[in-house]
């Protein structure tokens, strides 16, 4: 067995990549854990928070606080995170916008940079938050959409730039469009991470908005405990990311597609952050041999596996 391991580019040199390939017959295991590391291959970072503001985030959740309270400690401890991702990478630009929705959008922060927010003092930034922030009318999801949208504006396709939308809300439409096709179609063109708290928000809407895109994606939160751990995931994955839009294929072996429960020679990947592991499931071809090439989107090798028995 040998692994060839070739660099995608300058930046994302793979030399500490971990590989194993293991085989029992003709079945085998791959494993591919990327090292770890805080440094960020982004130049900048636009955050913005899409809060729900709408009455029935007054409600409570098992731990007693109510879903605005836990989304307004969400929102803190991201910034927080974003203060030491930013400690680490000077080079880092990082940019946050907060809107709030009900029936109505709000301008509750303009895009500022997270240096500026920390010289202000991030207490005096958490307090304006708990001022700002608080439950009041209807559901307006088509409408919170298009603030998103528009205050994201042209989304660069420089891949050091990035546009992440953090979506909080209980995910019940209660005025406005409600079909998902329409509001698909309002989604700005960068990363969207839609966020439900309780277990009475809409996980089917949620889960709808996300798959309008590979870089969106549905998240759940169930308490206030949980919220740290699922913004830390969004953002190392965000900021952290080390490889993207990349394919596994063979032309002898097969690879297992867990989506379609099909074997197949090629297969999609997610992406990958520092650290991160991820397992494939392949066959070998006839011959008892089978070579996978792992490539990104414009098919440059990233490595090579071979296994003969």
């Amino acid at each position: 067995m040998s692994a060839l391991v070739k660099p995608k580019s300058a930046t994302f040199a793979m030399s500490d990549v971990e590989i194993t390939l293991q085989y029992v017959k003709n079945f085998g295991v791959c494993n591919l854990k990327l090292p770890e590391g805080k440094l960020t291959f982004l130049d900048v970072l636009n955050v913005l928070f899409l809060v729900d503001m709408s009455g029935s985030m007054s409600d409570a959740g098992a731990n007693g606080k109510t879903k605005m309270e836990e989304v307004k400690d969400t929102l803190k401890k991201t910034v927080r995170c974003l203060i030491v991702h930013g400690d680490a990478n000077p080079h880092l630009t990082q940019n946050i916008t907060i809107i709030g929705f009900d029936d109505k959008t709000e301008i509750i922060l303009s895009k500022r940079t997270l240096k500026t927010i920390e010289e202000g003092g991030i207490k005096n930034f958490e307090e304006f938050i708990e001022k700002k922030l608080y439950p009041r009318g209807t559901t307006d999801i088509g409408r919170a959409l298009d603030a998103a949208t528009s205050a994201a504006g042209p989304i660069s396709d420089n891949p050091r730039e990035v546009t992440l939308t953090l979506c909080l809300t209980d995910g019940d439409i209660t005025s406005g469009i409600s079909e998902p096709s329409l509001l698909k179609t309002k989604i700005n063109g960068g990363k969207n991470i839609f966020i439900g708290y309780g277990s009475g928000h809409n996980a089917t809407l949620l889960k709808d908005l996300s798959e309008t895109s590979k870089e969106n994606k549905y998240k759940f939160i169930s308490g206030n405990e949980k919220a740290g751990m699922v913004i830390g995931e969004v953002l190392c994955e965000t900021l952290l990311e080390r490889l993207s839009n990349c394919v596994l294929e063979s032309s002898y072996g097969t690879i297992y597609d867990y989506k379609t429960n099909t074997w197949n020679d090629k297969l999609e990947l997610d992406n990958l952050a520092a650290g991160q592991n991820s397992t494939w499931y392949v066959k070998m071809g006839r011959g008892g041999s089978g070579t996978f090439i792992l490539a990104d989107a414009s098919t440059s090798v990233v490595l090579t596996l071979t296994c003969t028995i």
